[in-house]
């Protein structure tokens, strides 16, 4: 926090006492370095900040060396929780500068430090380098600052110079013959700005996921399909769902109404049997974690209900429920979140035992969980754990006509019914002892 507040501030006051003074010969340049108390003020002030500007970086980088060499030590360094810029930062701005322009359906999934906070920082780092080195170089009395090469730094033009060299720089003439390194970086950085804004008109005008304000317009220039068009696209709809490695996209929830479960295991979070996580991660579609890993106690009644986070009391219909009698594929409907959970019942009401991101709990536990260390972060997840079984229910306790789900009660159709309690993955696990692959479901199997 207090280089945040140091580099904020001291950039602020170099920028507000340099600019004056190097544009001295400006109409309103004189106002504002009498804000100061004169020109020598404005010196003093500006040499002053740049000195603390120095303190500061330097106190940051021996502040990050040591901390990087401590880790090292103790063999918790881990550079995708570091600002080092990586590969995937790469990728991870071509696939959102993609999303943004509606080309992708999702946002890619990023680590700890975004590439967008990783320049941020390296910008701060090389500005800041830039700022000392050309400030130095400036200091030097007889220095030819026309032929310096870092015309594009006007903050620094100043300098931490003496007093009468730094009139003798506000009074000089400005230099016309800028190096053709100047023109690149120019031109670089109007490209930026002019893709960016590219994006942001893309989204604002014709994205789906914007407020698309020109999208009624557009729509009235396009054909409209015709009934045979409309069908074929259900089809082909149908067909992309049937097909088992298309990927469709698929909506995301606000982080605050995801579960607790997904800070650290995400909505895949079977991964460590690779034989079977494929499968038991499709169950997350349908089922909360509280589901299959809830450890009930004596005493308590459980009952098993929809539930929706953006909803009391979802009403349907269901994914998964029935079959649509055209396709022979499951029922499609709108996009929710809809889950089937387990529900505490006493006294006639029902209270879900399903817990959320919002939660005080999972707040204070996402404030420091960076700051911990691996041993004392496990300990602080067994909280989460209290009520869990670390490994889940049999596929037989829901996959079968005595299993705790009432199939009829949760809105399933019949032929869907007897399909669930029937599947046949469930009676090759349970009525054979020896098949063709009898050791697919074995965790300690070697890839």
């Amino acid at each position: 926090m207090l280089q945040h507040i140091l580099i904020f501030t001291t950039f602020i006051t170099l920028a507000s006492t340099g600019i004056p003074l190097h544009y001295a010969h400006l109409f309103w340049a004189p106002y504002v370095i009498s804000v100061f108390g004169g020109i020598d003020n404005a010196q003093l002030i500006h040499r002053t900040a740049a000195y603390v500007m120095i303190g500061a970086c330097v106190y940051h980088v021996l502040t990050i060396a040591g901390s990087t060499v401590y880790k090292i030590i103790k063999k918790e360094f881990d550079i995708r929780r570091t600002q080092v810029p990586l590969p995937k930062d790469l990728f991870d701005l071509i696939n959102d500068v993609k999303y943004f322009l509606g080309l992708e359906p999702y946002r890619p999934k990023m680590e700890k430090f975004m590439y967008k906070q990783k320049f941020h920082y390296l910008a701060i780092l090389w500005g800041s380098f830039v700022l000392i080195a050309a400030s130095g170089i400036f200091a030097q009395p007889g220095r030819d600052t026309g032929r310096t090469g870092i015309h594009a730094i006007a903050l620094v033009r100043t300098g931490i110079c003496g007093k009468g060299r730094g009139r003798r720089m506000i009074r000089g003439p400005k230099t016309q013959k800028h190096p053709k390194s100047v023109y690149l970086i120019s031109i670089f950085v109007w490209l930026i700005i002019l893709f960016v804004a590219a994006g942001v008109l893309n989204h604002l005008a014709f994205s789906s996921r914007g407020p698309g304000l020109l999208i009624p317009l557009m729509k009235k220039f396009q054909k409209k399909e015709s009934p045979a068009q409309v069908v074929l696209k259900k089809h082909k709809e149908a067909e992309e769902h049937q097909h088992f490695h298309h990927i469709v996209p698929v909506s995301q929830l606000p982080e605050a109404l995801r579960p607790t479960c997904y800070i650290c295991h995400t909505n895949l979070p079977h991964n460590k049997s690779k034989k079977v996580r494929a499968m038991l991660n499709m169950h997350t579609y349908y089922l909360t974690c509280e589901t299959c890993h809830l450890k009930k106690n004596e005493g308590e009644t459980v009952v098993y209900k929809w539930f929706s986070p953006e909803e009391k009391h979802p009403k349907g219909p269901f994914f998964g429920t029935s079959y649509n009698p055209e396709t022979g594929e499951l029922e499609m409907v709108n996009p929710h979140f809809s889950k089937i959970a387990p529900f505490y019942e006493k006294n006639g009401k029902l209270t879900p035992i399903v817990y959320m991101q919002d939660a005080s709990m999972a707040k204070d536990f996402v404030k420091i969980r960076d700051q911990l260390t691996p041993e004392k972060r496990k300990e602080e997840t067994k909280r989460f754990h209290v009520d869990t079984l670390p490994k889940g229910l049999p596929c037989q306790a829901c996959h079968s006509s005595k299993g705790i789900l009432d199939f009829k009660a949760l809105g399933f159709s019949p032929k869907r019914t007897v399909d669930i309690e029937e599947l046949n993955i469930v009676g090759i696990i349970t009525k054979y002892d020896e098949f063709y692959l009898p050791d697919l479901f074995k965790e300690n199997m070697q890839p």
